[in-house]
C-alpha cells in the first residue's frame, strides 16, 4: 500500500525489476548464511575459541551473533522487497495485459499458476533432505531469471489505457 502511489508515476517494470533484485539479493544472502557452520559449543571448542589473549568467549558469540543478524536481515529484505513489488504487481498485471474477452479464464489460469507455485516453495522449503542453502541459492536463481522475464517479456503499463494495451497485443 506504501508504494502504491509511486507505481503509475514510476511504471510496473521498475518495481518488478527492483523487487526481483532485491528478493535475489536475500536469497543469496540466506544460502550464505545456510552455508556456514552453525554456532554450538562444539564449534567453540574445536575452532580455537578457547580462552586465550586474542580469542575469547565474547568474540565467539558475537561472531555467531552477527551471523543471526545476517538471517534476519535477509527475511526482513525479502519480505519488503516481496511487497515492493510481485506480492501485488502481478495481479494487477493480469487485469491489464489479458484481452477482454479472455480476462476471466487467462486470470484464473494465472491464479492456479499462483498456487501451484507456492505448492512448490512450500515443498521444496519443508524438504529435509535437501541443504537449506542450495534451496535459497536455487530461490535466487530463480529471481534472477524473473528479472530477464521481466525484461523481456513484461510490458510497461504506466499510463496506458486498457484499450492501449490490447491494441498493442493484437
Amino acid at each position: 500500500m506504501l508504494c502504491g502511489g509511486y507505481i503509475e508515476r514510476v511504471g510496473r517494470r521498475k518495481f518488478l525489476l527492483l523487487s526481483a533484485a532485491g528478493m535475489a539479493c536475500s536469497h543469496i544472502a540466506m544460502a550464505v548464511y545456510f552455508s556456514q557452520t552453525p554456532c554450538d559449543e562444539r564449534e567453540h571448542l574445536h575452532a580455537g575459541y578457547h580462552q586465550s589473549e586474542h580469542s575469547t568467549s565474547l568474540e565467539y558469540a558475537w561472531s555467531c551473533r552477527k551471523r543471526e543478524y545476517l538471517a534476519w536481515a535477509s527475511l526482513m529484505s525479502f519480505i519488503a522487497c516481496f511487497s515492493l513489488g510481485m506480492g501485488a504487481i502481478p495481479w494487477v498485471l493480469t487485469t491489464e495485459v489479458f484481452p477482454t474477452y479472455a480476462r476471466a479464464y487467462a486470470s484464473g489460469l494465472a491464479t492456479f499458476t499462483n498456487w501451484v507455485c507456492a505448492y512448490g516453495i512450500t515443498a521444496a522449503t519443508n524438504n529435509k533432505s535437501a541443504p537449506a542453502a542450495g534451496t535459497f541459492l536455487g530461490f535466487g536463481i530463480e529471481c534472477i531469471v524473473t528479472m530477464i522475464f521481466v525484461l523481456l517479456v513484461v510490458p510497461e503499463t504506466k499510463g496506458r489505457s486498457l484499450e492501449q494495451i490490447e491494441a498493442f497485443f493484437s
